[in-house]
Parts: C-alpha cells; sequence; structure tokens
C-alpha cells in the first residue's frame, strides 16, 4: 500500500469519542513530545508557521472548562444550556485539553494567538458512535479546475 493510500485510510478510521475519562495510557511527557512534533511538521501557507498551540493537564484542564461554562451561562439561552452543559461536563472530565490558536489571559495566552479548535483527550470510556457526514460540496470548494 503506498504512503498516501495509507494516509487516507487512516483518515477514514480516524474517529472523535466523546466519552472520556480522565486517564492516559500515555505519559505526559510523551503527549508532550507528540504535539511538540505536529507543531514541528504541520504544514503552513508560505512555511509560515502560524500554528500555535496550548497543551494543559489536570487542574488547567478543568480551569479551562470551568471558565467555559460559567462564560456560556451567560450566552446560551436558559433552555437549551443543560445539553451544553452536559457536552461541556463531558470535556472536562477527559484528560487534557490541546487548544490550537492561529497566530488571550486566563491562560496567559498572548493576544496575538486567536483560537482555531481545541481538542479534549482521555481514555475512551465506550466505542465511537455512527459515523456521518455533512455534505461534502458544503465544506470543499475547488476553483480552476
Amino acid at each position: 500500500m503506498s504512503p498516501s493510500t495509507q494516509f487516507i485510510e487512516l483518515l477514514k478510521a480516524r474517529r472523535t469519542i466523546y466519552g472520556l475519562e480522565a486517564k492516559s495510557p500515555i505519559p505526559d511527557s510523551k503527549i508532550q513530545e507528540i504535539v511538540e512534533q505536529a507543531i514541528l511538521h504541520v504544514p503552513s501557507s508560505f512555511n509560515s508557521q502560524s500554528t500555535r498551540v496550548v497543551l494543559l493537564f489536570k487542574g488547567e484542564h478543568e480551569k479551562l472548562w470551568n471558565i467555559t461554562e460559567e462564560v456560556l451561562k451567560g450566552v446560551v439561552p436558559a433552555d437549551q444550556f443543560e445539553a451544553t452543559a452536559q457536552r461541556i461536563g463531558g470535556f472536562r472530565n477527559g484528560y487534557g485539553t490541546v487548544l490550537f490558536f492561529e497566530d488571550r489571559s486566563a491562560m496567559e495566552i498572548p493576544a496575538d494567538w486567536e483560537l482555531n479548535a481545541q481538542l479534549v483527550f482521555g481514555t475512551p470510556l465506550a466505542p465511537a458512535g455512527e459515523k456521518t457526514f455533512a455534505p461534502i460540496e458544503d465544506r470543499f470548494k475547488v476553483f480552476g479546475a
């Protein structure tokens, strides 16, 4: 199997698991090394190397989700907040969080970093559910082909 075919097969098998617990079979130092290597090798436009990442463990991870819950309490309508609180609780139950920024003060993040994504990790409590996809034409555009 060619490297590109292997890569596509790995992408197809990738899953998001929401039921996590605050354990990891991987040592913190190895998680840090994995994230560092990802940052070093992630592609960027014109090699700008604009991706910034914050890795949170233990109390700092919980603090993030506590702050998030408090902020969202004031934003999400009361009749919808229970579902939001459950989702945040699931994130808080994970082992840690990786925050992705493109080039703030609770975590002493530089002001010029903009949060681009976040990833919660931990040991799965149950298998992932069915994988579904939004229409590809809503997520992918090609021009000039």
